[in-house]
Formats: structure tokens, sequence, C-alpha cells
């Protein structure tokens, strides 16, 4: 799938996130593609290999935030 993604569309993997069976049902992954163009796609992969995309579309636009350190408490 992620050749595809590749090819066709010019998109790559920018995140990728671990799914739990609480949320789902079965663990899986989680993985964002996206493309200079805009374009991207959200697939899922689950633990016997099947792919499926969850979701695409375009206008994709990275924003650059710095994710909080989970060690430091809130004030």
């Amino acid at each position: 799938m992620a050749h595809r993604l590749e090819v066709d569309f010019h998109e790559l993997a920018i995140g990728i996130g671990w799914t739990s069976t609480v949320n789902h049902g079965i663990a899986g992954v989680t993985q964002l593609f996206a493309s200079k163009a805009g374009t991207w796609t959200l697939i899922r992969t689950i633990a016997n290999g099947e792919t499926c995309i969850t979701s695409s579309g375009e206008g994709w636009d990275r924003i650059n935030v710095e994710l909080p350190d989970p060690t430091r408490k809130m004030m």
C-alpha cells in the first residue's frame, strides 16, 4: 500500500501510531501519508497484515507544533 501511495500520489508516511484493542477491537498501526501537493491518506494495518484506507483527501497542510513533554507536570 505504501508503495502504491508513493508511486500514484507521491505520498510518503509522515506519522504513525499504535492502536490498542480497547479503542478498535483489534490492535494495529495507523499511518498518515501526505504529499507536497496536499493530498493525504490515512491507513490502518492490523496484526494479521490486513490494511485498509480509512480516510483520504486534499488540502493537507503541515502545522509545526512542539509536542509537550509527558514527564513535565503542567501548572
